[in-house]
């Protein structure tokens, strides 16, 4: 099992680092965790084959975790990508990231690969593989937004630190978490 850095960046662009991300690789699988704006860019520049991701993790919507799937996806197809991909995302935000990409034109007929959306609830052990598995747990990143529920109540506000069980080996995976504000 093999971790790589695809990008080490916070939510502020940077010309030196690249949004978090991170590509988890296995024997039989490769996973990319967030997919940021530039995130095709920070491949390339990490000499990584988009098209031999098979998974893609989506923490939650901030654009420094997401921006970058609908150019991702463009470029699977632009390079005639033909095998299948799965996208984890919470069952409370598989419909936004559809619609997501259908406004970005991302129509499924004209894809030659299918995207395979792979929700998943808190607390609950996903398995992508035998031996490749994740359980997500809601962390305090986005409890500040609470407030706000009452005007937008279709809001998801999921946002997992992520435990990994890669070939016996654990992976925590934290996204973004909340902190006290001074």
């Amino acid at each position: 099992m093999k971790i790589i850095f695809v990008g080490t960046g916070s939510g502020q662009t940077s010309l030196n680092q690249f949004h978090s991300s991170l590509l988890l690789s296995s024997e039989n699988y490769q996973l990319l965790i967030d997919a940021g704006d530039g995130i095709s860019r920070a491949l390339l520049f990490n000499k990584i084959d988009i098209n031999h991701i098979d998974g893609i993790i989506i923490t939650h919507l901030h654009p420094d975790h997401v921006s970058g799937l609908p150019s991702l996806l463009v470029q699977m197809k632009m390079t005639e990508r033909e095998k299948p991909l799965d996208i984890f995302i919470h069952h409370s935000l598989v419909n936004i990231i559809k619609d997501l990409l259908l406004h970005s034109y991302i129509l499924p007929e004209r894809m030659k690969f299918e995207v395979q959306y792979k929700p998943f609830k808190d607390d609950e052990q996903i398995y992508i593989l035998k031996n490749f598995s994740f359980l997500s747990r809601q962390n305090s990143h986005l409890s500040k937004l609470q407030k706000y529920n009452s005007n937008y109540p279709s809001l998801s506000l999921y946002c997992p630190s992520i435990l990994f069980d890669v070939e016996d080996k654990k992976i925590i995976y934290t996204s973004d978490i909340g902190s006290k504000q001074r």
